[in-house]
């Protein structure tokens, strides 16, 4: 009889494809929660821990099985189920196949091993190298022998779709088909899925989120919350729709600049962390246009790739809690120098010598508008015979002074927006 050859020691990894240090291998009576030794040695003296604990690689120590039939469960260190096979009978033949690398899309894979796989038959297992991002709901095509979907567990033991982002290019997965279901089941990469939390929860350590989680009474942190989840969004006739708590939106078209004056959806409570995709273009958060109030009850350019706007979703309107904006209070010092306020104010000011009328030219340009500014000779002058000196106009460039004294030193002051 020949029989294909297996790994005798086998790695488990996470969704990055890291090792699962410390996953927990547990064995089952058939069909029960009963637990049933493995053992450390052929002679099956020794019985293994229960569950068998990986080392820091992902790996497993010698597991030899008695000739009954099993349930065999496999968790992360925090408990967190991967998958559950039931029964596994000792005995049974199963075929371990290495696939290479897929072709197709994101939607529908085909492997091309060689030599190529005559059936499909319950427990046979794959290992394969994807081609491309999947990017929702994936079949599975091996050697033409018909596409199959592609399933999940949720860590309640159910089966469902896989979605985008299971799995990545150049990932090696690992999955095996049932018959009984007639589709494929994913194991590793096993990536995090949504957690709702009927209770209160309390963190004691660190929490990263990587998908929705949902409490529904009181949720109690200890220490930080990381929410990695990034969502893309672009602006369209000024406005995009609200798609989770971490959002960097793009201008409508790649253009340059673009105003955003709503925010579409949100729940009461919901928080918005608001960024730009692109540094080149820049986004004008327009205050009380449509739904967004800012507390300084004006606009705000997000121009540098690190700006950030918190919000939060209240009575339908978006409002500001706070900001961190890499021009506010951005300031030249010298002579003739300017500083951003976070009102998005820019107050400048200079100095330069005047004889009659002069457009002098701002230490830089106001983006929007000009508003007010005022002189004063900078020079000694005689009360009684010198005349003042006073801005005739302002733009959003230059100041016009007008000294009607002797060539002399005149200091100005603007302020714009």
């Amino acid at each position: 009889m020949t029989e294909r050859f297996v790994l005798p020691i086998q790695s488990v990894y996470d969704s990055n494809g890291a090792p699962l240090a410390g996953a927990k291998l547990e064995f089952f009576e058939s069909g029960t929660s009963t637990n049933i030794d493995s053992y450390s040695d052929s002679a099956l003296t020794t019985p293994n821990t229960n569950p068998v604990i990986a080392d820091a690689s992902g790996r497993f120590s010698d597991i030899f099985l008695a000739a009954d039939d099993y349930k065999v469960t496999l968790k992360t260190s925090a408990d967190v189920s991967i998958w559950s096979a039931d029964p596994y009978t000792i005995g049974s033949s199963q075929n371990f196949i290495f696939l290479g690398t897929s072709s197709g899309t994101g939607t529908a894979y085909t492997f091309a091993p060689s030599p190529a796989a005559d059936s499909y038959t319950d427990g046979d297992r794959f290992l394969g190298i994807l081609n491309t991002d999947s990017t929702g709901s994936f079949t599975v095509n091996i050697s033409s022998l018909g596409a199959k979907t592609m399933t999940k567990e949720d860590g309640s033991g159910n089966r469902i779709a896989t979605i985008a982002g299971d799995a990545q290019q150049a990932q090696t997965i690992d999955f095996y088909y049932d018959a009984t279901a007639g589709n494929m089941v994913l194991l590793n990469p096993a990536r995090p899925y949504d957690v709702t939390i009927a209770n209160d929860l309390t963190v004691t350590n660190d929490l990263t989120v990587t998908n929705d989680l949902t409490v529904t009474n009181d949720l109690t942190l200890a220490k930080k919350i990381n929410v990695t989840q990034q969502n893309s969004v672009t602006i369209s006739s000024g406005a995009f729709t609200y798609t989770g708590f971490n959002a960097r939106a793009d201008t409508e078209g790649a253009a340059s600049t673009d105003d955003l004056d709503t925010i579409n959806g949100g729940a009461e409570g919901d928080l918005l962390l608001l960024r730009i995709s692109h540094s080149a273009r820049d986004v004008i958060v327009k205050h009380g246009t449509g739904n967004i109030l800012m507390t300084t009850n004006s606009d705000i350019l997000l121009s540098a790739i690190d700006d950030c706007i918190l919000f939060l979703y209240q009575n339908t309107s978006w409002y500001e809690i706070s900001r961190s904006v890499e021009k506010d209070f951005t300031s030249s010092k010298a002579t003739s120098g300017y500083t951003y306020l976070p009102n998005d104010l820019i107050f400048q000011w200079g100095q330069v010598s005047v004889s009659g009328s002069l457009a002098v030219t701002l230490p830089i340009a106001f983006p929007t508008a000009g508003l007010q500014a005022t002189c004063c000779q900078g020079y000694a002058f005689t009360t009684s015979t010198d005349a003042g000196s006073g801005v005739t106009a302002i733009s959003t460039t230059q100041v016009t002074i007008l000294n009607g004294a002797a060539t002399g030193i005149q200091r100005y002051w603007a302020i714009g927006h």
